[in-house]
Formats: structure tokens, sequence, C-alpha cells
């Protein structure tokens, strides 16, 4: 890829994702009615959550890409990535795959099979883990600790704060699910 197409690559990213958030931010406030219930059992809640996470994603993927072409522009060797010997840092092979988006899919699709059987707590741990490994964490207890911190998040906030029934799984995995919710 020349630095050209990269360059307009990066400036386009962040005003597709500060355009999205405003987009979904405007629609959410004019297409959801607003509701006198607590915060997190309206209907407006968490499609503005989301409007306003993918709006200050923009604005934070808008100012590294300032920050980063600032940084090329003043010294081009300083903002290459490097190795502890100085030298330009060369890709992993193994990490950065050219069809690695069809991996991603493909264990989305396994965990969404295996849901009803392994139950919410396990089939997300493992794909987690997964999904860590195959970005490219390396070091197992960093995407094992990455794993569990967003299995008890993610069971913590829809099966217990608002009360959505999770897949508990089949034999033995309905004692594990049971243990969390």
């Amino acid at each position: 890829m020349n630095r050209t197409s990269r360059r307009q690559r990066l400036q386009l990213e962040p005003l597709v994702w500060t355009g999205l958030g405003v987009v979904a931010l405007i629609v959410v406030i004019a297409g959801v009615p607003a509701s006198t219930a607590t915060a997190l059992q309206t209907p407006r809640f968490w499609p503005t959550a989301a409007a306003v996470i993918m709006l200050v994603a923009g604005l934070l993927i808008a100012s590294n890409a300032l920050a980063g072409s600032r940084r090329a522009l003043s010294d081009p060797v300083a903002a290459q990535p490097q190795d502890s010997s100085g030298k330009p840092a060369a890709a992993d092979p193994e990490v950065l795959r050219r069809y690695n988006h069809l991996l991603l899919i493909g264990i989305i699709a396994a965990y969404v099979a295996a849901l009803p059987y392994l139950g919410y707590v396990v089939a997300t741990f493992v794909m987690a883990w997964v999904l860590a490994w195959t970005i490219g964490v390396r070091k197992i207890l960093s995407a094992t600790l990455a794993s569990i911190t967003y299995v008890a998040l993610t069971t913590v906030i829809f099966g217990i704060l608002m009360n959505v029934p999770l897949p508990r799984g089949r034999g033995p995995f309905v004692e594990i699910s049971t243990f969390f919710f």
C-alpha cells in the first residue's frame, strides 16, 4: 500500500466513525421515545450509549491520526515502529494474515453454534480467548485475563443488571453457569 492511500484511509476513518456516531445519536433522539423509567430500563438509554461510544471512538481515532501524521511529518523515521535495537520492526506474519477477517467471522459463527450447548460463560470465555489470540495477543495470561474480564463484565451487565436470560448450556455446563448467574 502506498503512502497516499494509507494517508487517505487515515483521514477517512475518523470521519466515518464520527459521522456514524452523529447520525446514530440523531436517529436515537428523534426516533426513540423518552420514558420515565430508570435510566437502564428506558428504550433510549442503550442506543444513546452506543451512539455516544461511536462518536467518542471517532474523535479518539481522529486525534490519534492527527498526532501520528504530525509525528510522521516532523520525523518520518521516528514514526515507524522499531524493535529493541532501534531498527524498523518487521510485522509478524502470523498475526497479520491477509484473510484474518474471515477467520474472525468463523470464530464468531462457531461461538453462536456452541452457545446453546456450552452456555454463555464457557462459550464466551473460549470465544474471547481465541479472538484475543487471533488478533495478536501472544501472552497466555493476558488473553486469559482479558477473557475473564469480558465474561465478568458482560455477565454482570446483561445477566444481572438487565435481567437478560443468558444461555446456561447443557449437561455439566449448566452447573458452571449457575455458579455465575
